[in-house]
């Protein structure tokens, strides 16, 4: 097969893999991205606590673990790559479309985080900020443990309200508190790393922004 036929092939099926996919990777990015509107709301500088901000955070509490649990989709990775006819495929198709996917909503769930820790940081103190951050770990990884094992959604709260309190029954035992303790080791390494990584790139520009100053010329006496 030439060139041109794997392109053409490649094409074709990234037009059929999103027109299967579209919807529920559609409908979850939706989903991780109403936390990040949220807190870009929420977590203004001079914003006030008032009886609404109470209530969009909870809010934000709530649709929070939507973001993070993009990442347990990886599961159906795992099935398109048993039904696909070539590694070529695999690496051209399946995994591109779920990287990105991952990336979105990955930098939502950072982004969110990022922006409440900082808030309670210029409120309070940096240890309030680091108390938040840990807080928002925990919750999101329980959130994602009721979402990917139980399968309860975030709005589940308003509708099935007695369902979720009859969830917590999950939670009893070693499993699924190992499982949560370690979703929220993995979230909070998440947003360590990326911290850092943003650091590291603001260094990075500001250093290639900053004027470069050569050497000084030293006059030769007459």
């Amino acid at each position: 097969m030439g060139t041109r036929e794997l392109i053409q092939q490649g094409a074709h099926d990234l037009r059929l893999l999103t027109r299967s996919h579209a919807l529920w990777m559609g409908w979850n990015l939706f989903l991780a991205l109403v936390p990040l509107a949220l807190a870009l709301r929420l977590f203004r500088e001079r914003a006030r606590h008032g009886l609404l901000w109470w209530l969009g955070l909870a809010l934000f509490v709530l649709f929070l673990p939507n973001a993070p649990y993009v990442l347990t989709d990886v599961i159906h990775l795992f099935d398109d790559i048993r039904r696909s006819r070539s590694d070529l495929q695999i690496l051209g198709v399946y995994l591109p479309l779920y990287v990105a996917f991952f990336a979105v909503g990955t930098a939502c769930y950072v982004v969110a985080v990022e922006r409440a820790r900082r808030h309670a940081t210029r409120r309070w103190s940096w240890r309030a900020g680091v108390a938040v951050e840990a807080a928002l770990h925990l919750l999101s990884a329980v959130g994602v443990f009721f979402g990917r094992v139980v399968r309860l959604n975030s709005w589940q709260v308003f509708t099935r309200p007695q369902e979720v309190l009859g969830a917590l029954d999950w939670l009893i035992g070693p499993v699924p508190v190992l499982l949560v303790l370690i979703t929220a080791v993995v979230l909070a390494t998440l947003s360590a790393a990326s911290r850092l990584l943003a650091a590291g790139l603001r260094t990075t520009v500001r250093d290639r922004a900053a004027p470069t100053t050569g050497p000084a010329l030293i006059a030769r006496p007459e």
